[in-house]
């Protein structure tokens, strides 16, 4: 079976409603009979669109608060030598998430990495935020 994204599933979809609802609508009006109304139509293809324009809506929020949380990238400050202002982002991020907020690290033989992490546990110590070793598991058989 073939996937289908949401888009094409509107682009199939749309038309297909609104021409229902218009051969409904002929139908009605050559029997004389309402059956259906027009505020019907307009509240169906308001649920419709509405529902199309939130898609973009809630996507272009989540593009906008990845580019707003892009600022606060800490290894960047960290391997330019901006110490103070790491920890100012730092500060920010625990008083937002307050316990919750972790430091993690990872050894995955990256440019500065060493540097990196030479430079982040001192923060992480004064501020009192764990700190989480992790690294990627790799399999060197499928099963």
């Amino acid at each position: 079976m073939t996937e289908l994204t949401i888009a094409e599933v509107y682009a199939i979809g749309l038309p297909i409603i609104l021409a229902m609802i218009l051969i409904e609508t002929l139908i009605s009006g050559l029997n004389k009979k309402s059956l259906y109304k027009n505020k019907d139509t307009l509240c169906t293809s308001g649920l419709l669109f509405g529902n199309i324009i939130m898609g973009f809506v809630i996507k272009g929020a989540t593009l906008g608060l990845h580019i707003f949380i892009y600022q606060f990238r800490i290894f960047d400050l960290v391997r330019r030598d901006k110490i103070e202002e790491a920890n100012s982002k730092l500060k920010l991020f625990q008083s937002v998430f307050d316990e919750d907020f972790v430091i993690e690290i990872q050894k995955t033989n990256r440019a500065d990495e060493l540097d990196y992490i030479a430079n982040i546990l001192p923060l992480a110590s004064s501020n009192g935020i764990p700190v989480i070793a992790t690294n990627d598991v790799i399999f060197s058989n499928k099963e």
